[in-house]
């Protein structure tokens, strides 16, 4: 179900030490690549964010080097989605006693400023979202079965840039900070959002004509961290190996997606970069006729820069139409 704010967004934009920044270009960093990307088009001309996490690495588990904790210590402005996601950053910013102006956009209590149409979407509580209760009945003498269906991420999903117009609302709302801080350079700030929405749109436009025959086949994917780009395109995800990428599955687990795909004639599997694919290769051996595709959230492969957002969802369009093709 989709949750429109005002509920607990999943982003916060923190902004340090905002009283002594008006001589010099802002210092911004930015923890994940397609966010990155985004924040980059809206400081075209103005300033260079830098990126926390390396795309390679994943924001749920991956410990920050010491490069990495002088970044958010040196910037002007840090912009990252929330503990639900960047684990160690956000440990990093609840220990470090950081001597600066911190804006939220919003927090536990709901929207603090403005909207700008985001929409979130729960977490689902099954690896199974078309056959709700099919984990209900797990053997609790299995140790792996009996704790992976908890999922680390908190009750919202917070991969919610995998939706365009979501990268629309994310933009207009960190536009509007950085005009705050930073007003001598309004003028640059709203020209390149207005042009970024111009390019997202266009994206949004052509990821729906490129799925258009796709939305009756179904997949199987590693991690359930997709379901902004399946509701967005209507796809037919049935499952996913795990819900939250630390913690494996079991036996039982892989047992009952290999029925569930044999069900539902599954014959493309989805793996991630980021993570082993040991277990979609354990259940692509009972499926003759399944292929496995790569799919990814963060665009390990790319370069960091304006340009990722737009080759991400790209990419990740091609890779489910060429495996479910």
């Amino acid at each position: 179900m989709f949750k429109t704010l005002p509920f607990r967004l999943l982003f916060t934009v923190l902004l340090l030490n905002a009283w002594n920044v008006h001589a010099e270009s802002l210092k911004v960093a930015v923890s994940i690549s397609p966010l990155h990307s985004l924040v980059s088009h809206l400081g075209k001309d103005v300033f260079e964010p830098s990126l926390i996490y390396s795309t390679d690495q994943s924001p749920h588990s991956s410990a920050l080097k010491p490069s990495q904790l002088q970044q958010v210590v040196d910037a002007d402005v840090l912009i990252w989605v929330g503990e639900d996601l960047e684990q160690s950053l956000g440990r990093l910013i609840e220990q470090r006693a950081l001597k600066s102006t911190i804006v939220q956009l919003f927090d536990e209590n709901g929207l603090t400023g403005y909207e700008h149409g985001l929409k979130l979407l729960e977490n689902r509580p099954s690896l199974f979202p078309q056959q709700e209760g099919l984990h209900d009945d797990h053997d609790s003498h299995d140790e792996h079965d009996a704790h992976e269906h908890g999922h680390d991420h908190g009750q919202l999903d917070p991969h919610f840039w995998l939706d365009p117009l979501n990268a629309i609302a994310f933009s207009k709302a960190v536009a509007e900070q950085l005009i705050q801080l930073d007003p001598s350079h309004k003028d640059n700030y709203e020209a390149n959002l207005k042009q970024l929405i111009i390019d997202l749109n266009i994206l949004n436009r052509n990821i729906h004509v490129e799925t258009a025959g796709l939305k009756t086949k179904p997949f199987i994917v590693f991690h359930d961290g997709f379901q902004y780009f399946e509701a967005t395109y209507q796809l037919n995800g049935i499952g996913a190996v795990v819900l939250n990428p630390e913690q494996p599955p079991g036996p039982k687990t892989l047992s009952l997606l290999i029925d569930a795909a044999k069900n539902y004639s599954v014959t493309c599997l989805f793996s991630e970069p980021q993570y082993d694919a040991r277990y979609l290769n354990v259940i692509q051996s009972k499926l003759p006729f399944a292929k496995i595709g790569v799919i990814d959230t963060l665009g390990s492969k790319l370069e960091p820069g304006p340009t990722l957002y737009f080759e991400l969802l790209t990419q990740l369009s091609a890779s489910m139409s060429e495996c479910l093709e």
